[in-house]
């Protein structure tokens, strides 16, 4: 939903579904579940959360930018 409504990009679409697939296998198979493997992945990839942040905020503030134009005209 988030890429079908333009919040993020399509090319960091797969990236999402990478920390999605990493999220299930951490809460559904917890007892096999490697520390170091999972301390790697995270020390890796961190800077993919700062980016999917980076359009969260970017969505949220245009979205309070567009609110407040609304009640400017009424």
């Amino acid at each position: 939903m988030l890429c079908e409504n333009k919040i993020i990009p399509a090319a960091f679409f797969n990236k999402l579904k990478d920390m999605a697939s990493f999220r299930n296998l951490m809460v559904h198979n917890y007892a096999k579940v490697d520390i170091a493997k999972v301390y790697g992945i995270l020390k890796r990839h961190l800077k993919d959360l700062d980016i999917y942040l980076g359009y969260i905020v970017k969505f949220l503030e245009k979205d309070k930018a567009a609110e407040r134009k609304r009640h400017k005209r009424i």
